[in-house]
């Protein structure tokens, strides 16, 4: 749901070639990856007959950024609710949800742990951890399992690079570690309730504490930088 924007652009490819993948937005994609449908995340009916197709179901729309007020609530909260419930419905009790480091005060300089309270510095920020209250009282009501992905700024991997070489350790990810997360996350089948994980390149755990992700997914950024030294 919602792959043509940004993150969807830049790790869809990959998705793609491990799944068959189908990408419903109301924008077509800037770059071929799978199936495009057309399509609103309001439009219940076809979403509905979508994902009676569709064997698992990742949440990848972002809303808007700058943010906006509106299209922030509209995509980050409604948006959320709308799909869990199409995929209620299609008896996919398994969702993986795209949401952000930015539910968090970031100004604090160090993510150790996923507990941390959630203190946003936006409306994007607040309306990504409201979604989040959407995914819980889906698993509370319904018994669903969503994994929220607490995504630390997916980028290309020269643009990773780049900042790799300003600042270390920083929490930038690679679209492929990115993507090696969504893929993670999808196959975690056996999942219960909700969890919220941190997906971050830094290897180090200096700045941002990955190991949640590694007990619940097995996943780790494999792109690494060293003094010069690209590993990965």
């Amino acid at each position: 749901m919602g792959g043509s924007g940004r993150v969807g652009t830049g790790v869809l490819p990959y998705l793609a070639s491990w799944h068959e993948v189908i990408n419903f937005d109301i924008k077509p994609p800037s770059v071929p990856a799978g199936r495009y449908v057309r399509g609103s995340l309001f439009d219940a009916e076809l979403l509905g007959r979508v994902l009676t197709r569709a064997d698992g179901v990742i949440f990848m729309a972002l809303g808007t950024w700058p943010p906006e007020v509106d299209a922030s609530y509209e995509i980050n909260v409604r948006g959320v609710h709308y799909v869990l419930e199409a995929a209620r419905q299609a008896g996919l009790m398994h969702v993986v949800h795209s949401s952000t480091a930015s539910v968090h005060d970031e100004s604090k300089g160090s993510f150790p742990d996923e507990e941390m309270p959630l203190e946003p510095l936006h409306v994007y920020g607040l309306t990504k951890g409201l979604g989040e209250t959407v995914c819980r009282w889906f698993c509370r009501m319904y018994g669903m399992s969503v994994l929220a992905l607490r995504l630390f700024a997916p980028q290309p991997y020269e643009n990773w690079l780049a900042q790799c070489r300003m600042r270390m350790p920083n929490g930038w990810t690679t679209f492929l570690d990115t993507a090696r997360a969504y893929d993670a996350a999808l196959r975690a089948t056996s999942h219960n309730g909700f969890d919220a994980v941190f997906i971050s390149g830094d290897w180090t755990g200096a700045y941002v504490n990955c190991a949640k992700a590694k007990r619940l997914l097995g996943w780790e950024p494999l792109d690494r930088y060293d003094g010069g030294k690209q590993k990965g």
